[in-house]
């Protein structure tokens, strides 16, 4: 019987503080220390046109970015594939050299990639 009193008055104790939780919410919500609800408003439609602005920021500028990111690509596949294998033997030669190892028979095949416009080569070469 001690327990469930004990139990009792530790609910009554949880129900008055939440109680009292409740009536500072509400006494937050009417007063002025809030902020008043056309102020809010305002608040939310300003943040809203930030939210908005954000969203489109990406895309602003964007009939100048395609240019220049195709000039880009172009340039990339100009400057870093080679055209040839003659180029990349030629690659391979200088690296060779550099490091002080020495190639011999070098096999080039060539395969269809993925990727449209793009070969994939495969090089064997002796060691």
């Amino acid at each position: 019987m001690a327990d469930l009193k004990q139990t009792r008055k530790h609910l009554k104790i949880v129900i008055a503080a939440l109680v009292l939780v409740d009536i500072a919410a509400v006494a937050m919500l009417v007063t002025p220390l809030a902020g008043m609800q056309e102020t809010r408003q305002q608040q939310l439609r300003q943040l809203w046109l930030e939210l908005k602005s954000h969203a489109v920021a990406p895309w602003r500028g964007l009939d100048k970015k395609i240019p220049r990111a195709k000039q880009e690509i172009d340039g990339f596949y100009r400057d870093r594939l080679p055209a040839e294998d003659s180029a990349i033997s030629t690659d391979l030669g200088k690296l060779a050299s550099e490091t002080g190892v020495k190639m011999s028979a070098e096999k080039y095949t060539h395969k269809d990639s993925e990727m449209e416009g793009l070969q994939l080569v495969e090089i064997e070469a002796g060691v």
